[in-house]
């Protein structure tokens, strides 16, 4: 974790890992709990909601970009 002496944000970024590998990094603890907004991109996303208590599926473009995932937006709760 950075260490500065006024922090107004983090940014979570991406990888090659899945939070469901064996040895994939993981958040430090505390970290949601800092009061500065977090921006979560690519694998930073899913370490966000797997550490938040959610579920990272699979996505269905891998390995066939040409399919077409829907996801039914009123099943997750109104927008922060």
């Amino acid at each position: 974790m950075c260490v500065c002496v006024r922090k107004t944000g983090v940014i979570l970024s991406g990888g090659p890992s899945s939070v469901y590998e064996k040895d994939s990094p993981h958040v430090p603890e505390g970290l949601w709990d800092i009061g500065v907004p977090i921006l979560g991109i690519c694998y930073g996303l899913q370490e966000m909601a797997w550490s938040l208590g959610g579920e990272v599926l699979r996505s269905c473009m891998i390995p066939h970009p040409t399919q077409v995932c829907t996801q039914d937006l009123s099943t997750i709760g109104p927008a922060l």
